[in-house]
């Protein structure tokens, strides 16, 4: 019988293991990647272009991804961290992945249900909806513009619903 329990045991730490680690954007979106390498583009002149966020410092061209997430809550140093990237672009986002967490946030708040149901939920929530809603953060500024470096201390993340999700 001990064998049974072990082997048993064994077996779930291994596919805990995995869901945990090597499956994170299967079951929400995808928190661990900051950044997605674009390559330049050249103008007539021959100048370089960045389609997306362009880091001086690094002389990088990327697209940032909103979801990503260091913590299971937003905290202070993830993000300060956002604000000190500067991006405030709709350009410096990959589109849809911006169009969804913005979505999220404002979802996320119950008060706006009302509203949500009214737009045909989550799912038919875009820019034009949010403007059209007055869509607004907690704050009072519009949702149309909100970017990551305006995250609420104490917003859960992705993170926070993958580890809901396994444990």
């Amino acid at each position: 019988m001990w064998r049974n329990i072990l082997c048993h045991a064994f077996m779930q730490i291994i596919m805990l293991l995995v869901l945990i680690f090597v499956l994170p954007g299967w079951l929400v979106h995808n928190y661990e990647v900051l950044q997605h390498p674009l390559a330049f583009t050249k103008d007539t002149a021959g100048n370089k272009l960045c389609a997306g966020f362009y880091q001086k410092k690094e002389d990088e061209c990327s697209l940032l991804n909103p979801w990503y997430a260091s913590e299971v809550y937003q905290d202070t140093i993830t993000i300060g961290a956002w604000k000190n990237l500067t991006a405030i672009q709709d350009s410096d986002y990959d589109q849809k992945a911006l169009n969804d967490v913005r979505c999220f946030v404002w979802a996320s708040n119950s008060s706006n249900s009302v509203a949500l149901k009214t737009m045909g939920g989550l799912s038919k929530c875009n820019k034009a909806a949010l403007i059209k809603a007055d869509a607004q953060d907690y704050l009072g500024n519009p949702m149309a513009t909100w970017f990551p470096q305006d995250y609420k201390f104490g917003d859960s993340t992705q993170k926070c619903i993958h580890f809901t999700y396994i444990f």
